[in-house]
């Protein structure tokens, strides 16, 4: 008799172990695999989602920096008229011509002097030193404007150094008018 318990004993074993191990892998096993599945999808879900946020968020920023760009162009600008107007106290012809030549040339004006005004016959003869930064596309807008200006603007001299990012330039310049 003592061989047939233990011949229960080991056959209630194997039928406790299949049990156990049916129930494991039918209520815990497979449950989680399915949530594993399920939270993967998501996490891949959130990752791309993440992915189209940071590149709208990007796009975004660039757009701010576009705009920080273009005030500070305004700021030049206002900042380049302002001196303009400080430094020029002839004739508002004169002044006119001058400020749309460099304002529109989109350069980094250093000083704009008056050194000389002097009268022939019926012409008043301005003379200007100017000193700028810029790049060698500005100083061709700025002579180009000078060139194809109205009124008669004439460099008499220019002088340009290289600097790491464009040019230094150092411009004499001669206004004419006639006299009133």
């Amino acid at each position: 008799m003592g061989n047939i318990r233990l011949r229960e004993i080991l056959i209630l074993f194997l039928v406790l172990w299949f049990f156990i191990n049916f129930f494991y892998y039918r209520y815990i096993f497979v449950p989680n695999r399915d949530k594993m599945k399920g939270l993967q999808e998501e996490i891949k879900k959130l990752d791309t989602e993440i992915e189209l946020k940071t590149e709208e968020f990007l796009k975004r920023v660039k757009v701010f920096d576009e705009i920080i760009d273009l005030k500070n162009q305004i700021k030049q600008k206002e900042i380049t008229l302002w001196y303009l107007k400080k430094n020029i106290d002839v004739q508002d012809i004169i002044s006119d011509s001058l400020k749309q030549v460099f304002i529109d040339s989109n350069l980094k004006l250093i000083s704009l002097n008056l050194t000389e005004k002097s009268y022939m016959d019926d012409k008043n003869f301005y003379l200007f030193n100017v000193k700028f930064n810029g790049n060698i596309n500005q100083l061709l807008t700025v002579i180009d404007k000078i060139e194809n200006n109205k009124k008669p603007i004439f460099v008499r001299s220019i002088s340009i150094k290289p600097m790491e990012k464009g040019f230094d330039i150092d411009m004499g310049i001669t206004i004419i008018t006639l006299r009133r």
